[in-house]
């Protein structure tokens, strides 16, 4: 078979259409007398002309018009990351009711989002949980201290990370980072953006979801004044 194609309409007088607004090919029909044949590259409607050669007789030529549609693709989410708040004081760190909330925007749906405590106070292991995100592409993790009588064990600043199971090699890791200060020193309140990008504002996602103990030290728990001091992730069910 031998189609040929040329811009249907006003196309066909003026440069609507770029080239190769016009063509011709030869395609081989199968058993049945299907075909098929690569359309043009740019939108618009085409009018085809089809013309059959089969046992040595050529067919009458046969019109049909092709319209070649543009497909349209919604722009990836923006990739952030949200920590709050950025300053804690210790007693609300280790109150499970508030520790600091860690969400994370622009993933696919489905998709394994790992966050990774990767420095911490000395004697702090680090540590990482993995969670799905939501239809909206967020995740949602929660940090908070499970040693009340000891909370002064956790001061100091911790940096985290979170990357996603499907990152290519452009999509760095998303981090940011939260400290733990001294009651007296603590306004228990968030702080909006950061410098790299990567946003620190609020989040509504509910704190509620499975606890996982981390942030061993060494051979051990770090050890403080006796008793053992864990820092505790929960997952945050999402929206």
């Amino acid at each position: 078979m031998k189609l040929t194609w040329k811009p249907a309409g006003d196309a066909q007088a003026g440069s609507a259409q770029a080239a190769p607004a016009q063509g011709t090919a030869s395609v081989k029909t199968d058993a049945d007398g299907n075909f098929s044949a690569e359309a043009p590259a740019e939108a618009g409607d085409y009018n085809y002309t089809a013309v059959v050669t089969a046992n040595g007789e050529t067919s009458p030529a046969t019109q049909f018009v092709v319209t070649v549609k543009e497909e349209k693709t919604e722009a990836p989410a923006e990739r952030k990351l949200t920590v709050e708040p950025k300053e804690i004081a210790a007693s609300d760190f280790v109150n499970a009711d508030k520790g600091v909330q860690i969400t994370a925007e622009g993933f696919e749906e489905g998709e394994k989002v790992t966050l990774k405590v990767v420095d911490g106070p000395e004697g702090v292991k680090d540590y990482e949980m993995t969670e799905a995100a939501n239809a909206d592409g967020v995740v949602g993790f929660s940090i908070y201290g499970t040693s009340a009588d000891n909370a002064e064990a956790y001061l100091g600043k911790y940096d985290v990370q979170v990357t996603g199971a499907n990152d290519t090699d452009d999509e760095g890791a998303l981090t940011g980072s939260f400290e733990v200060v001294a009651d007296e020193d603590g306004n228990g309140g968030g702080n909006d953006g950061d410098d790299d990008g990567n946003g620190d504002g609020g989040s509504d996602l509910p704190r509620t979801g499975a606890e996982l103990t981390g942030l061993a030290a060494g051979a051990g728990l770090l050890l403080v004044g006796g008793a053992a001091v864990v820092l505790t992730m929960r997952r945050k069910k999402n929206n």
